[in-house]
């Protein structure tokens, strides 16, 4: 597992913001990076069956106010832009299809706000739960 995320009774839970310094977790490209890679690493390990999805670690504060709006007018030829995909960093929509078709069941959590692709992340996955603080859109 990697940092931000844990793993308790074959459940893996994966925090977007490695760190709660985020304000919005922002779907940036590294952040997309490591919600690849920490979502393949919990589909590779026997010992998970489930996998939830969180904003931060502990599961408090924001869930995802969506895409990074600093990469809008980034680069697309694979320099760090928005389209960063042949570089090993996954698109929203590569995310997203790769939740839809996990061979384990993926579950977001959601609190705080869930805008744009950080809705489009709960929409991708299996399962949604909410806390009374969530505001979507």
């Amino acid at each position: 597992m990697s940092s931000g995320s844990s793993a308790t009774d074959g459940v893996a839970v994966l925090a977007i913001s490695k760190a709660s310094t985020s304000r919005v977790n922002a779907l940036a490209a590294a952040v997309r990076l490591h919600l690849k890679e920490s979502i393949l690493s919990a589909l590779e390990d026997p010992s998970i069956n489930a996998i939830i999805l969180v904003g931060n670690p502990g599961g408090t504060g924001m869930f995802s106010a969506g895409a990074d709006i600093k990469e809008f007018s980034a680069p697309t030829d694979g320099s760090g832009g928005v389209t960063t995909a042949q570089n090993g960093v996954p698109t929203l929509n590569d995310l997203g299809h790769m939740i839809e078709g996990s061979s384990k069941p993926i579950i977001a959590a959601l609190s705080g706000v869930a805008l744009g692709g950080g809705m489009e992340l709960a929409l991708a996955s299996h399962y949604r739960v909410a806390d009374r603080t969530l505001r979507y859109g």
